[in-house]
Order: structure tokens, then sequence, then C-alpha cells
């Protein structure tokens, strides 16, 4: 029975050493398989985290190779989505000329922005603008010239608010300034409507000419429990007319 016993140890031992084969096969197949899933677990919770990250393009595995692509363009089309929705955003709410709000952003602005001022006890101290002359220089020099003074003029204005003021192209030569107070600020903005006369009326080289236009500002204040902001916004408007009666290039304030 000596050789059938040897025989048996054999077929024992040789089953034994191909089990342990196969678990090592296994094993690092398994590690082939399951380590770029592990890559693309990490990645998957970088992106979740907001953290800039990368697929795998290439793999030996073909499986793993396509949900790798297959996931890497899924990404790349909803970030191109919300970059579009973004630039569909800015042009509806941002003048395309001036990079200002427009009356879509203004409308924005005042919904998400109203409710807090309200809250805080503050107000609005609104300037409601129009640029004098700018019709003579579109006629004279053209419309290429009439978009160079308006920008000038936008960036003239943007620079004498405060930071944090909100600067509005309502469309043509007229734009309008919101400035959040606390108290009764009359005083600097009156200062302010100076300030943006003077700056505005400086002379602008336009296609290798001198040109000047003036503006006129009409202001009114907007608090809660007093006007409506609409209503806030025709008496500034009123105003403003009231200063071009009486002469341009000046701000007038609406009375009560």
């Amino acid at each position: 029975y000596a050789p059938v016993t040897d025989m048996m140890m054999r077929i024992v031992v040789a089953g034994v050493a191909l089990s342990v084969l196969f678990v090592l096969v296994g094993w690092v197949v398994a590690e082939k398989v399951i380590a770029p899933l592990k890559d693309l677990t990490n990645a998957a919770n970088d992106l979740s985290r907001g953290v800039p990250t990368e697929f795998l393009r290439r793999h030996p595995i073909r499986e793993v190779e396509v949900l790798s692509n297959s996931i890497a363009m899924l990404v790349e089309n909803l970030t191109r989505s919300e970059d579009d929705r973004d630039r569909i955003h800015h042009a509806a709410v941002k003048d395309h000329l001036t990079g200002l709000l427009n009356r879509m952003g203004l409308a924005a602005y005042i919904e998400s922005t109203l409710p807090r001022i309200a809250k805080n006890g503050s107000g609005l101290e609104v300037l409601y603008m129009d640029l004098d002359g700018f019709k003579q220089v579109n006629h004279t020099l053209g419309h290429q010239a009439g978009d160079v003074v308006l920008v000038t003029a936008a960036e003239r204005l943007a620079a004498c608010l405060r930071k944090g003021d909100v600067l509005v192209r309502l469309g043509g030569d007229e734009f309008l300034a919101l400035m959040e107070c606390k108290d009764d600020s009359a005083y600097n903005v009156a200062l302010m409507g100076q300030r943006i006369t003077k700056c505005v009326s400086d002379p602008m080289r336009v296609e290798g000419r001198e040109v000047s236009v003036g503006v006129s500002i009409g202001h009114a204040t907007w608090r809660e429990g007093d006007l409506t902001l609409e209503e806030t916004l025709a008496r500034a408007d009123g105003a403003l007319y009231a200063a071009k009666k009486a002469g341009k290039n000046q701000m007038d304030r609406a009375s009560g």
C-alpha cells in the first residue's frame, strides 16, 4: 500500500499547491480590478468635495476603461452645462456694452437685497442719472463713438461710488445708482452728486476728438414703511427732469 499512500500524498500536496496558486492568481487579478475602482471612488469623493480631479482614460481591463471614460464624460457634460447656465444668467442680468447690471439684474438685486435692508432698518439712496449732450455725440460721431462715451461714463460713475453700491444701466444713456444708508446721509449724497457731475463732465478722447458730456441726477430716498421702491424710483425720475429743466449737469433732490 506504500505506493498508493505516496500517490495520495502527492495528490494532496499538488491540490494544496494549486489552491494556493489559484488564490495568489485570484488576489493579483482582483487587485488589478479593484485598484482602478478604488481610484474611481477616490476621484468621485474628491469631486463631491469640489476638489478638481482627473479620471483614468486608459486601462488594460476594457470594462474599467469604459466605466472610467463614461464617468469622465458625464462630469465634463455636467460642468459644461453649469458653465452654460452661468453664461446665460450673466447675459440675462448684465448689460452687454458696459458690463453693469441691466433692468433684469436690478430686479434680481431688489428681490434678494431689499428684505435684508428693511430688516436692518437701513434705507436706499437712489440716484437716477441721464447723460447730457449724449444724443448730439451719437448724431455727430455715430453709434460707435456713442458706445465709447457710454462705456467711459459707466467707468467714471462706478469710480465715484462706494464699494457695495450698485450701478445699473437702465438703457440708452440712463443709469441708476442704489446706495445703502443707515441714517440721514443726504449731505454725503450731495457731495457724491457734485463729484459725479464733475467726473463725468471731464473731456473724453473719442476717435481722436475731444468730447464732453454732462450728467443730470435725480435723488430720492427709500425707507421701509415709507413709499414703495417703485414710487421712490418715480420720484427720483421726476427730480432728474427737474435737474435738466434747471440747467442740466446738476443734481436735484425729490421733495418730501
